[in-house]
């Protein structure tokens, strides 16, 4: 029997996350997080392991999570939810 890793993938807007939050996501390098240009972000939930994650990126992973999510992709076209803040910063 074949064993297929199938991923649960949830995309927010970059809104949600401030200025100094997405220059910490342009520094890290998969498996974690892989960038998407200018657009944004996919990060794997399962390997992040750093405990000091920014408040505002911890929100929107804990809200993906309770979902039952594992891949998180930050774009900076898609839609805000009203759960989460709003971060205004030029995107």
């Amino acid at each position: 029997m074949e064993i297929l890793e199938i991923y649960k993938m949830l995309t927010l807007s970059t809104a949600h996350i401030n200025s100094t939050t997405a220059e910490l996501l342009d520094q890290l390098q998969p498996p974690v997080v892989y960038n998407k240009s200018e657009y944004g972000w996919f990060i794997y939930l399962n390997y992040l392991r750093d405990t000091n994650i920014p408040n505002d990126l911890t929100q929107v992973i804990q809200f993906a999570k309770d979902r039952g999510i594992t891949l998180l992709c930050l774009d900076c076209d898609a839609e805000t939810v009203d759960e989460l803040p709003i971060y205004e910063y030029g995107w």
